[in-house]
């Protein structure tokens, strides 16, 4: 009787240990975390908005400006030289060539076609025996104008021009015309300069100083 207990028992836990096996190996074993595909990691921040652009506003240009000089010349050697000349600035660039300018701020690039005329002249001698020379020069020209707009009423500017010279020298005595005469030297006018301007409404005061000349004028934007 003992005996076919203990057969009894035996075989009993042989089963339960045979359960226990097949139920751990039907268990898969626990997988790896996985990372959500909606989660960027290292993702750089966007990129900051674009500065505002300070290009030119509408009252804050010399576009179709014409100035009336009235002018000193220094360049003659022999004696000063006074004159007129009319300028018109037309803008091929308007929104310039800088964008980082402080706010209010902003450039332009401009020609400026015109004309000057200058009369020089001088005299030696005394009354009865006199001789006066007079010279005359009308330049046909064009510029080149970098404005620099501080804020809508006040512009500083370098520039550039360039012209022929259409020229006569004339001497005489006592009053008498005795010669006239071209001077023999390159015709081509050339000057660098720098000017500013400041605006009442459409009419700007404006004044430039070169190596050949000092202007000072009247400009109107039309």
């Amino acid at each position: 009787m003992r005996t076919l207990v203990f057969a009894m028992t035996a075989s009993a836990m042989t089963a339960a240990a045979t359960l226990a096996h097949a139920q751990t190996a039907a268990t898969p074993p626990p997988q790896p975390a996985t990372v959500s595909a909606s989660v960027h990691v290292g993702t750089p921040p966007p990129p900051p908005p674009p500065e505002p652009d300070t290009s030119a506003r509408p009252g804050s240009t010399f576009d179709k400006t014409l100035t009336l000089f009235g002018a000193i010349g220094y360049g003659y050697g022999f004696g000063p030289g006074v004159g007129v000349g009319a300028r018109y600035q037309w803008t091929v660039a308007p929104k310039g060539f800088l964008r980082r300018l402080p706010n209010g701020m902003h450039d332009e690039f401009a020609i400026e076609p015109g004309f000057d005329y200058f009369h020089a002249g001088y005299s030696v001698g005394l009354p009865g025996d006199r001789i006066d020379v007079n010279y005359n020069e009308f330049t046909p020209l064009v510029g080149f104008v970098w404005n620099f707009w501080l804020n809508d009423k006040f512009v500083v500017y370098p520039k550039v021009d360039i012209g022929y010279r259409i020229f006569s020298w004339s001497e005489s005595f006592n009053g008498a015309t005795v010669s006239t005469f071209q001077p023999d030297y390159f015709p081509v006018y050339f000057q660098g300069a720098a000017g500013a301007a400041y605006r009442f409404g459409n009419v700007s005061i404006r004044a430039e100083v070169g190596w050949e000349a000092l202007r000072v004028g009247v400009a109107l934007s039309l």
